[in-house]
Parts: C-alpha cells; structure tokens; sequence
C-alpha cells in the first residue's frame, strides 16, 4: 500500500508512514474481500467529473515495484484502466472540434468571397470612380497601369486632374462590353452625369497584372490609355528650349518641322490642360499653358519679349557692325570681310546693303571719307507681340563726326581741302539667332556723304 499523505510505499499493515510520519489508523479502512476472481472482473467506474488527472496518475506510474511485492496486481489492473480512459473520446471534445472546423470552414468561405470580390475588374472600376468623384487624385492614380514617361508620372497626372478633370460628377452607369472583353482585358463603359445634368460617356480598359494580392487573388489595373493623347505637338523659334510641366523636353522628342525656322517638339501627356514655359536666348522666360486632347494638335508660341539683358546685347552687336562695316567701305574691301556679320539667311540682300554704301562713299570722286567717329547711340528694340521666327527688328540712332578730303576740279586747275563735319544718321536691321547666336538677316545703313 501507498501512504495517502506522501505517497510513499509502506507495508499493509504499518501504523505509521516512514517517510513523512502521517498516523494511519485514521485513513485505514476495512475493504471487502475479494476473491481473485472477483478481482478479475472488477472494472471500476468513473463519472465525467470523477476522471483522474493524467499527471497525477503518471506520478504513480513512475514508482517502480517488484512483481513479487503485493500491489502488483491493483497497479497492472489500474494501468489497464488508464488506457482504456485514454481510449475513450469524450462527446464533449468532439462536438468542440467540429465546431471549430465549422467556424473556420466560414472563415475560409468569407475570406474568398471578400477577396474575390474586392479583386475583381468591376471592383477596381468602381474604387476608381469613386477617387474621381472624391477628387483623390493619389489614389486614383494609384489605380493605373501606371505608364513609363517623365511626363506620365504622379505629379504630372495630379496637376492635370486638378486643373481640368471634371470633377462634379453626381451619379454614374457601368456597364461590361463584354464582345470587346477577354480574360486578360476588360472594357467598360461608363455614362456620368454632372451637377448640369450633362451626360458623358467615357470608355475604360482594365487589365490583369502579373501580381496577386492576399495571396490568391487577380490584381487589375487601369489602362491610362483613354487617359493620353499621344504625339501632341510644340512648335518653338529654333534656338528655344521648353519644359512641359516642369520637365524639359529633350532634343529626342523633335520631329519634323514645317517651317524651317522653327524647331517642333511631340509629346505624350495626359488629356488636359498643362503649364509651357519657353526659354529663348536674350528674350524673357515665357510661361503660359496648353490644353491637350485627342487629334493632332499643334500649340505654337511665337510671342516672346526681349529681356533686357537681350536688348543690350542687340544694341552692341549693331553699334559692332556700324563700326565694322564703315570701315571696311572706307577701304573698299570685298564683302567677304564682314560676311561674318550676317546670318546665311537674307546673306546676299545684304552683301548688297553693304556694295551700295562703298558706291556710295565713292561715287563722285569729289569727296574722300578719311574718319569717322560714332557716338550717343539710343537703340529701340521691336520685341513682344512684333516677335516672329523671321527676326527681332531694331533701329539705332547715333551722332557722328567724320573727316573727309574734298576736291574742286576746274577747266584750269583743281585743289582739294581736308574738312570735318558733323551729323547724325540711323541704321535699320533684323536679327535672327542662328547658331548659338543673334546674327543680321537685313540691313538698311545711310550714308555720310
């Protein structure tokens, strides 16, 4: 027997517990005989709450005995009985188990439906209508088939949907147009009504991306093709740089021009209205806008005031060529030694400018230009809604003095005299940038003599 204090074995018939001391007469009771037999064919037993712990009786279990100590045979007898307990399934544990499996069952159930379809094509329609109605540009945006382009990202796209979406959309129809449809593309049409009442009908294209999302599911994407207008078309005096949306458009981006004074851009952007800042050299920066739509547009800007850094500039290159081309007549040299001086275009009016007034400063052979000193220049320069790819016009005024020999002939004799004189004359010319640089394309130069 065991001692029902401690737990230790003690002898059957011990009054005392070696181990911990505890009196026994008080826990010892007189059992029944019972004969082997009897013993045999007892089988204890248990009501549910009467189920002996599985740690308390594995505490028992580690107790070695020998076969021959009696106890033997009640702990073989209550070792069977343990697993014939641990055989038994309690209905309680059962109907527990198929409930859970029940509620995840659901959970799996509801985990797919919601998935599909907050995944599904009409769903991705549906949030984005929604964004355009709210005005969320971001996540609209975040919607896309996001296309590949400086002029096609986040920032572009929010700004055009800011100054020219129509944003007062109250009510919308969609509807599958399922003939033009596959299983990697689907179209939709969309009929949105206005706070004017005015009904528009829009056409979008949704396809599926490579990606899943929660795991399992199709992810869709809008087409932003309905959403661009492709090549549209910028037309700049050559020479000028421009920046659509504040990203400069690259000399990749020129296309043919049909006029040879002008350089021509095309573009991609999203369907709208967009900023345009152009760049001329010695002119004002220009900044206005252009509205962008489906056909093939061209926006031209012609328009451009000189700065005044410009205007000087104007100023010096005229009183440069005054100089340079007096004193070339002066000498009687070849046009070749000023044609510098002048752009390609107009070249040859000019060398004609130029032929006159050394004809002119020798024509009568009675008067011989020796010097000529220029000064008190007042340039006016011709810019602003007068600018035009053919030039900037300007007309400079100046005093001047020169020295000169005259000559008197007679039937008898002749003579000449040095004299000195002063005037004032004007010169007309027209620049054009060519090259890097302003050049003169026309000129019309006075005469001193």
């Amino acid at each position: 027997m065991f001692c029902p204090s401690c737990g230790a074995e003690i002898a059957d018939d011990a009054k005392f517990c070696k181990k911990c001391g505890a009196d026994l007469k008080e826990y010892r009771t007189e059992e029944p005989e019972i004969t082997e037999e009897e013993s045999e064919e007892f089988e204890p037993e248990f009501t549910e709450e009467e189920e002996l712990d599985a740690e308390f009786l594995s505490h028992y279990d580690d107790i070695e005995l020998d076969d021959d100590e009696p106890g033997q045979k009640g702990r073989e007898k209550r070792h069977e009985q343990k697993e014939k307990r641990a055989s038994r399934k309690p209905i309680k544990r059962r109907y527990v188990v198929l409930v859970e499996v029940f509620v995840i069952v659901l959970i799996m159930a509801a985990f797919y439906e919601i998935g599909v379809r907050k995944s599904s094509p009409e769903a991705t329609v549906r949030r984005y209508m929604q964004a355009y109605e709210d005005e969320n540009w971001n996540l609209a945006y975040d919607l896309l088939d996001a296309p590949e382009g400086k002029l096609l990202k986040r920032t572009s796209f929010v700004s055009v949907m800011e100054a020219s979406a129509q944003s007062d959309v109250i009510s919308y129809e969609l509807s599958l147009e399922e003939k033009k449809s596959s299983a990697k593309d689907k179209y939709y049409l969309i009929k949105y009504t206005t706070n004017e009442k005015e009904t528009t009908e829009v056409e979008l294209e949704i396809k599926k991306q490579k990606e899943k999302t929660m795991l399992f599911f199709d992810t869709w994407r809008i087409s932003p093709e309905s959403l661009l207008t492709e090549g549209h078309k910028i037309s700049v005096p050559k020479g000028a740089s421009i920046a659509v949306d504040g990203v400069k458009i690259e000399d990749s981006n020129k296309v043919d021009s049909e006029d040879a004074k002008m350089d021509t851009y095309a573009v991609t952007v999203y369907i709208g209205t967009h900023s345009l800042q152009v760049a001329m050299p010695w002119c004002s920066l220009y900044k206005g806008e252009f509205a962008a739509y489906e056909g093939d547009e061209t926006t031209v800007v012609t328009a451009f005031s000189m700065s005044d850094d410009g205007k000087t500039a104007i100023e010096s290159k005229m009183q440069n060529a005054l100089k340079k081309i007096y004193q070339a007549a002066m000498s009687k040299d070849d046009f070749s030694q000023i044609e510098s001086l002048f752009a390609d275009e107009g070249k040859d009016r000019c060398r004609q400018a130029y032929e006159n007034l050394v004809a002119e400063l020798n024509n009568s052979g009675l008067d011989t230009l020796n010097t000529i000193k220029f000064d008190n220049f007042e340039c006016q320069v011709y810019d602003g809604e007068d600018y035009s790819p053919d030039g900037v016009s300007a007309t400079m005024s100046y005093d001047y003095t020169m020295g000169y020999t005259h000559k008197d002939y007679s039937y008898f004799y002749s003579s000449s005299e040095d004299k000195t004189e002063d005037g004032n004359g004007e010169m007309d010319a027209t620049f054009i940038y060519t090259n890097d640089t302003y050049k003169i394309s026309a000129i019309n130069i006075q005469s001193v003599l």
